[in-house]
Formats: structure tokens, C-alpha cells, sequence
């Protein structure tokens, strides 16, 4: 399995802020109130960029390059499982960040600028953020090291 590039979750970013953007001067050249987001969902990606990493700690320590190896195995399944939490949520929280940003340039872009508006929408990009550096975090520590036996051929094995 691939990890995550930072350059396609910069792209869902920027794909995200350019959606936000134009979703905002779309509902305002509609007469309607602009979307801000609520305060909840910038609480929720700060946990969730907390609770990635968290999922992943059993991994970590079981993959870690000290010494010291626990006696039980990682279940593989229990990893695959991480990998794709983290992996999409990389994905999710580039989006997120990119509407909170897109939001953000709107609503300071006005010739009345309404600061409630603009720190909620920053808190929801900064939490985007943290989900991204949490959900690779997470990803990092999923990935087993190759062993010396990895890069052999048949021919050295025997």
C-alpha cells in the first residue's frame, strides 16, 4: 500500500478552498446568508486529529526500532484497518481545511468583514490541519521497516 503524498492533499486543499470560495459568492450573489460553519466541527477534526494517532500507538510500539519487540504480534487486519482510517482521513481533513480557508479569504474579502465568521472558519482549518498531521503521523507508524531478509534473493535465502 502507497502512503499518502503531501502533493495530492495539497491539490484536495486547494480543490476545497476554491469550492468554499465560490460556494460563499455564490449564496451571496443569491441574496442568502453565507455558510459558516459551526463551532463543533472544528472541535471534532482537533479530536479526531488526536484520536488517529491514537488508534495507531499499539502499532507503534510494536514496530518500533528499539530492542525491546512485545511478545504478541500485530494483527494485520488491526493495521490495514489504521492505514485506511488514517489515509482517508488525510483526504478529509485537506478538504476541510481548504473550505475553512476558502471561507476565511470570502469573508475577509468583504467590505464588511464579520470576525465571528472568519474565526470559526479558521478554527475549522486548523483543525483540518491537525486531522492531516495526525492521520500521517498515524500512517507513518503503520509502516513496518524492511527486514534484512526483504532485499535477498532466493539464491541467498538458501
Amino acid at each position: 500500500m502507497n502512503r499518502t503524498s503531501v502533493p495530492s492533499l495539497v491539490a484536495t486543499a486547494a480543490i476545497g478552498a476554491l469550492v468554499g470560495f465560490v460556494l460563499e459568492a455564490v449564496l451571496f450573489r443569491w441574496g442568502e446568508p453565507v455558510f459558516v460553519p459551526p463551532l463543533t466541527l472544528g472541535a471534532a477534526l482537533l479530536l479526531l486529529g488526536l484520536a488517529v494517532p491514537a488508534v495507531a500507538w499499539p502499532i507503534r510500539r510494536a514496530t518500533g526500532t528499539n530492542e525491546a519487540r512485545p511478545i504478541n504480534p500485530v494483527n494485520p487486519f488491526y493495521a490495514t484497518r489504521v492505514v485506511l482510517v488514517a489515509q482517508a482521513s488525510a483526504f478529509t481533513g485537506s478538504v476541510l481545511s481548504g473550505v475553512g480557508v476558502g471561507i476565511v479569504v470570502f469573508v475577509m474579502s468583504r467590505m464588511v468583514v464579520v470576525w465571528s465568521s472568519v474565526v470559526v472558519s479558521g478554527i475549522v482549518a486548523v483543525g483540518g490541519v491537525v486531522l492531516v498531521v495526525g492521520s500521517l503521523l498515524a500512517e507513518k507508524w503503520c509502516h513496518i521497516p524492511p527486514s534484512d531478509r526483504d532485499g535477498m534473493s532466493e539464491a541467498e535465502r538458501a
